[in-house]
């Protein structure tokens, strides 16, 4: 049982390297008409200063320097710190 899980993973695996993903397939209605932002309000004032904002985003978007981490999970902790 173990060998043939094992075999169809790596099947799996090698398939998903010449595939073509369309992003027409992964966009869904609903999420599409949350960009309507006046269909929900104006953005609301929290009472927190965007420095103080900014300040804990970019605290936790940032990796330490010391340690080594996946290219991927390094990839997406960098464009968090850039969209702050």
């Amino acid at each position: 049982m173990k060998n043939k899980i094992r075999s169809e993973l790596e099947r799996a695996y090698a398939a998903s390297k010449n595939h073509q993903f369309n992003i027409e397939e992964w966009k869904n209605d609903e999420w599409e008409s949350i960009k309507e932002i006046d269909k929900y309000g104006k953005v609301k004032d929290t009472g927190v200063e965007i420095k103080v904002l900014k300040d804990l985003g970019e605290k936790i978007s940032t990796l330490p320097d010391d340690q080594e981490f996946h290219p991927q999970v390094k990839k997406i902790f960098d464009a968090r710190l850039k969209s702050i």
